[in-house]
């Protein structure tokens, strides 16, 4: 990992946050088989306020309840005043030239297309959606909209990614697993979201972009980069290797 920053608070992020990651990435000139990969985790969302709030304000019934059942968890207003100013931050790096980014991928669930759409408004970066970026499913809110349903909302969006049968995008679960039975949704297997992960690599490694944004969960960043658990709206930037898949 290059380098790494958060909103940790309501205050303004500091204006030279990505300037300061796109100074130590430049130390060292890309090969033609590294890509420039950005790393945000989306806003805080209403159940990451949620499972906040039953313990900081000892809700004690909501501690033991792991699914307060808020499909498509949306984003908070917080998260949009902070994402806000996020965006300043972005959009005067690109367009001064200390941020360079080809495009903007982001998991289908609303929280992260929402994120990304306002941390870049404004910009003319391709937008695209891939369903492989989804969050590893715990919860109802790891269910998201139906494809049609994305793409009368967001028509912007690139849904090029999506195959004819990912109308229902999310993990659907075996019903004879043990316990399933009990479950309001069906847990996604560790094992599954690392394959899902293994999927993702191989896909960027056939990708011409040099320099991608990546707005997506923390389970399935963590995964990934093999690395701790993002905050919301942490930015993290990576080098990512297309001949051996490895990110550093």
């Amino acid at each position: 990992m290059l380098a790494s920053w958060a909103l940790l608070s309501d205050r303004k992020p500091p204006e030279d946050s990505l300037e300061i990651v796109r100074e130590r990435e430049t130390a060292r000139p890309l090969s033609d088989d590294e890509m420039r990969v950005y790393l945000i985790r989306h806003g805080q969302s209403e159940y990451n306020k949620w499972r906040r709030e039953s313990f900081t304000k000892l809700r004690w019934r909501d501690m033991i309840t792991y699914d307060p059942e808020i499909y498509d968890a949306p984003l908070t207003e917080r998260a949009r005043d902070q994402i806000r100013n996020l965006s300043q931050v972005l959009n005067a790096s690109l367009e001064a030239g200390r941020l360079e980014i080809d495009a903007i991928y982001s998991s289908p669930l609303s929280r992260s297309i929402d994120t990304a759409a306002m941390a870049f408004e404004g910009s003319d970066k391709p937008l695209l959606l891939h369903p492989l970026l989804r969050e590893k499913c715990e919860t109802t809110g790891d269910i998201g909209l139906p494809r049609s349903e994305l793409q009368r909302r967001h028509p912007h969006w690139d849904f090029t990614h999506f195959h004819e049968h990912d109308e229902e995008w999310w993990h659907k679960g075996d019903p004879s697993a043990p316990l399933a039975f009990f479950r309001k949704i069906p847990h996604e297997p560790s094992t599954l979201l690392h394959e899902r992960t293994e999927r993702w690599a191989n896909f960027l490694s056939g990708r011409s972009e040099k320099s991608i944004c990546v707005v997506g969960h923390s389970m399935f960043f963590k995964r990934w980069t093999r690395s701790s658990k993002m905050r919301n709206l942490e930015v993290r930037a990576f080098i990512f290797n297309k001949a051996t898949r490895i990110l550093s």
